[in-house]
């Protein structure tokens, strides 16, 4: 489970593909409902991976909820790389 209340360049669990699209534009990567942004940043690599899947956990009635397929459900945040690999 994520950060409550976390975001990525104002996207967050709840935010739709379209405001995500508009905000980052195209891409790196697609792959099946995780759609991907690759950075560099201080010799290391940064993948921000959103995904839209049609259920949200929700966390203040600690249930599974069925959402639109556009909207924002997870995010995943991979840091890779650097001196030595680390």
């Amino acid at each position: 489970m994520g950060i409550p209340n976390s975001s990525v360049d104002g996207l967050k669990i709840g935010s739709t593909l379209n405001e995500m699209y508009e905000k980052l534009g195209t891409p790196w990567n697609k792959d099946g409902n995780y759609i991907g942004y690759l950075y560099k940043y201080n010799d290391k690599d940064i993948i921000i991976n959103f995904a839209s899947f049609n259920e949200l956990y929700d966390v203040r009635f600690k249930e599974e909820r069925v959402v639109n397929n556009n909207i924002i459900t997870d995010i995943l945040i991979i840091v890779m790389g650097g001196k030595d690999g680390k």
